[in-house]
């Protein structure tokens, strides 16, 4: 009976801890959202900070990295798709009595959504700690290294040039 009584307080355990996950998305729907909307501001402010480095790397004529410019376009697509995100779920919200009626559905559901792009959003903050954004260049050779007839032999083509020793005369 005791091994009984032991598997049945596990499952129940198991199931507790489920159901309260669950019912946290409906508890913490205006934090899930908050949450979504700060992230996704500090990851355009991110963004804008690395694409003025890349504006300052272009000036300049310097390659940038494509791991930067294609975190750049990950990034406009998350905010969009963030954006879009919290505009519907306003529009949800609104729709059922202007707000007086709450649709446990659609709350649940944002909320979880809200939850999961929050935790993409913030990988996304991580990822984009860009301390150099262009690719490091060659170092240019100094001058003393470098001497000016080096691999000059004054041949073209192969052809050994003949010495102009005739002096021209005049023509009287």
């Amino acid at each position: 009976m005791d091994i009984v009584s032991a598997i049945v307080g596990r499952i129940a355990a198991c199931l507790l801890h489920a159901a309260l996950r669950q019912l946290g998305y409906l508890l913490h729907y205006n934090h899930n959202i908050k949450t979504l909307e700060e992230q996704t501001q500090l990851l355009a402010c991110r963004r804008e900070r690395v694409q003025g480095k890349i504006e300052t790397a272009e000036r300049n004529r310097e390659i940038v990295r494509t791991d930067v410019q294609k975190w750049i376009q990950d990034v406009d697509e998350k905010i969009a798709e963030a954006k879009n995100f919290l505009d519907d779920e306003v529009k949800a919200n609104k729709s059922c009595l202007r707000g007086w009626c709450i649709n446990v559905r659609s709350v649940y559901r944002f909320s979880k959504q809200a939850l999961r792009k929050a935790k993409v959003i913030s990988k996304f903050l991580e990822c984009g700690r860009f301390e150099i954004v262009v690719v490091p260049s060659q170092p240019a050779p100094s001058p003393e290294n470098v001497s000016l007839s080096e691999g000059f032999s004054g041949e073209r083509n192969g052809e050994k040039r003949e010495s102009n020793d005739r002096v021209v005369e005049p023509n009287h």
